[in-house]
């Protein structure tokens, strides 16, 4: 009896298990085997690295610029002043104030070739990675077919 009554229980559980499998269609099991591969997200960051590495060989083809700057205060109080023949007192009474600011541009014009040389490795790399990412994309369909 016990016997009849856990096989009745394995089938009513395993009846819905078999109905929903049956129910996933061929697109539904690629898309999710294609959502679900790690190797294939792995890839995918792989080539999303190899982009920016070339947009980074690009900015340096590129003109920089950089703004810096400073400002100072020194409040100095000497002992000892010496009157000068233009009125003013040697070191100068008092607070000092100075500033500075600084802006530079910069453009690379002659590389001897190393610019130009490094993008088109790093295109290279972007398109080894594109390729390797279609192989590692091809996989999981032909598993699932």
């Amino acid at each position: 009896m016990r016997m009849i009554a856990a096989a009745i229980l394995l089938a009513s559980v395993s009846q819905p298990a078999l109905a929903q499998a049956s129910q996933e269609t061929l697109a539904q099991s690629v898309a999710s085997a294609l959502q679900n591969n790690p190797s294939l997200l792995a890839q995918r960051k792989t080539r999303a690295e190899a982009d920016e590495q070339l947009e980074q060989a690009k900015a340096a083809m590129r003109p920089s610029v950089g703004l810096t700057g400073s400002y100072t205060v020194l409040d100095d109080k000497p002992g000892q002043f010496f009157n000068l023949p233009n009125g003013n007192t040697f070191p100068p009474k008092g607070e000092y104030e100075r500033s500075t600011a600084e802006l530079e541009a910069r453009q690379p014009l002659y590389a001897g070739g190393a610019l130009s040389a490094q993008r088109r490795q790093v295109e290279a790399g972007v398109n080894a990675a594109s390729s390797r990412l279609t192989g590692f994309h091809q996989q999981p369909v032909l598993d699932v077919v």
